[in-house]
């Protein structure tokens, strides 16, 4: 398995969702849809070499495009060199570089079907995606504001198909929903790529019902 299959397949196999307005306080991980389509072509099937190039190269948001989520409740601004990936289609925003691995998805689900506040909501989603990761570690949480809405953020770091992942998640309470901004590149390239996933995160906006 190549490292950009395996890190889709990591994603895919920690997400939460709801799975139905009779069970609200008990949403599973995992789901029984398959990703939209495996990664693209081009995806690397080993770690990048130590030549990569350093995070000053990447593009700066500033320089990015503005996505609007598919179902219309969330947009955020992008680096202009990521594109659309079809990675899970329960996942409303699906963005990146797998040359670079960097990845990006917005999960959104109605804070009806929970009877949760953020931060149940929050330590929820964590304790699934470390029920489904080996080896795995976590900081945080970090309150954040973006955009005006409260938001907690975790770094998590664990093993999935064997490959080391680093995760920035974030968790945000907008008008009528919770929203997952989901960050993740490989370990080893985590302090290269983080500032540029952590500044993506900060232009998520709600955009309400």
């Amino acid at each position: 398995m190549g490292v950009a299959t395996a890190v889709v397949v990591a994603l895919v196999v920690v997400f939460i969702v709801v799975t139905g307005d009779d069970d609200k306080t008990t949403p599973t991980a995992g789901s029984s849809s398959a990703p939209a389509s495996t990664p693209p072509s081009d995806a690397p099937t080993s770690e990048a070499p130590n030549s990569s190039p350093p995070a000053t190269e990447d593009p700066t948001v500033t320089d990015g495009k503005t996505v609007t989520a598919s179902d219309g409740k969330s947009r955020l601004t992008v680096p202009g060199d990521w594109t659309e990936l079809s990675l899970l289609n329960e996942a409303k925003v699906q963005q990146g570089n797998t040359a670079k691995e960097q990845y990006l998805m917005v999960i959104t689900e109605a804070q009806a079907s929970f009877d949760l506040q953020l931060d149940g909501y929050a330590k929820l989603v964590i304790e699934q995606m470390q029920k489904r990761l080996t080896n795995s570690n976590v900081t945080g949480p970090q309150q954040l504001t973006i955009n005006g809405d409260p938001a907690l953020q975790y770094e998590l770091h664990g093993t999935a198909q064997g490959v080391r992942i680093t995760y920035w998640v974030t968790l945000v309470e907008g008008a009528e929903d919770f929203h997952q901004i989901l960050t993740w590149t490989l370990e080893t390239r985590g302090e290269e790529h983080g500032p540029l996933l952590r500044q993506v995160t900060t232009t998520f906006e709600d955009l309400g019902a």
